[in-house]
């Protein structure tokens, strides 16, 4: 039912060529959840005119602890590592690289890491997945277990649970695959990007980014306000830095529109041509839902 293509501890430069073939179950889930910019982004590296997202620290923390939850789900499930791109036979356009898999092949195993609280639910991107694999391989259900790590305040990464893995089972479902289907003809018949495209893909994904980091920013500022108190001074050192508030005294200002009423000769007098202003790039996003 599926092809078993390279392997990326084998050969890393051919797994990402077997990959670039298709779409992955990785791929398939920005296109279930993704923004228009997100569908053209993905077009663009699939054209070979915008590079590949290579991760953070956060990605390789997932990838260094994946044996470990990998081996647990062996012993409690009998899956089995799996790093081989897998190929649909009836649809080679369809790919991925499940976590694990199962010598009667219809089980796969996925290795999950989180910094968040414990999981309700699976997250909607990662039953994406799923599916997809189950797709790609005819698999009936996903085994899926999640470690949860902490974020030290040096920036370093530990499990919060030693050895204590949430499992979750993800059963096949043959409407969402369906669905899925559809978006994956919907990509293909998705005419080509521009580099222009491809690089206006990149600003919103990365405007989108910042506007997170800036609200994420503000948050923990107000928060260390509130801390603070109602305080006309307040310093505070550490290793880490200095907080520092002081409440500004009111600015003197020029009132132009005022003094060009009282004495418009002087204004005209005195008002020479500035600097030559630079070219301005100015950049309109299309509507989402346009």
């Amino acid at each position: 039912m599926y092809a078993v293509l390279s392997s990326q501890a084998e050969d890393y430069e051919a797994w990402q060529a077997d990959r670039s073939t298709g779409v992955t179950a990785s791929e398939i889930s920005i296109l279930a959840h993704g923004s228009r910019a997100a569908w053209a982004k993905l077009k663009a590296e699939k054209q070979g005119i915008a590079p590949k997202w290579r991760g953070n620290k956060y990605t390789q923390w997932g990838h260094d602890r994946e044996p470990v939850i990998l081996s647990f789900l062996g012993e409690e499930y009998g899956i089995v590592p799996n790093d081989h791109v897998l190929r649909n036979d009836d649809d080679p356009r369809a790919m991925g690289t499940p976590d694990g898999t199962h010598a009667k092949g219809d089980v796969l195993g996925e290795a999950k890491t989180s910094k968040k609280e414990r999981w309700e639910r699976v997250p909607a991107g990662y039953v994406t997945q799923a599916q997809w694999n189950m797709r790609v391989t005819g698999a009936s259900a996903v085994v899926l277990a999640v470690e949860y790590y902490d974020e030290r305040d040096d920036g370093s990464l530990v499990p919060r649970y030693f050895n204590d893995f949430h499992v979750f089972i993800i059963d096949r479902d043959d409407d969402e695959i369906a669905y899925l289907n559809d978006l994956l003809d919907q990509f293909y018949a998705m005419g080509e990007v521009t580099e222009i495209d491809a690089l206006l893909a990149e600003r919103l994904e990365a405007t989108a980014a910042l506007d997170e980091a800036k609200a994420d920013l503000a948050d923990v500022d107000a928060r260390l306000h509130a801390l603070i108190g109602d305080k006309d001074k307040f310093k505070y050192v550490s290793d880490l830095g200095t907080v520092t508030l002081v409440k500004p005294k009111p600015r003197e200002m020029f009132d132009k529109k005022k003094f060009g009423e009282s004495h418009p000769e002087l204004l005209e007098q005195f008002t020479v041509p500035g600097k030559a202003p630079k070219p301005s790039l100015r950049i309109t996003p299309a509507k989402e839902n346009a």
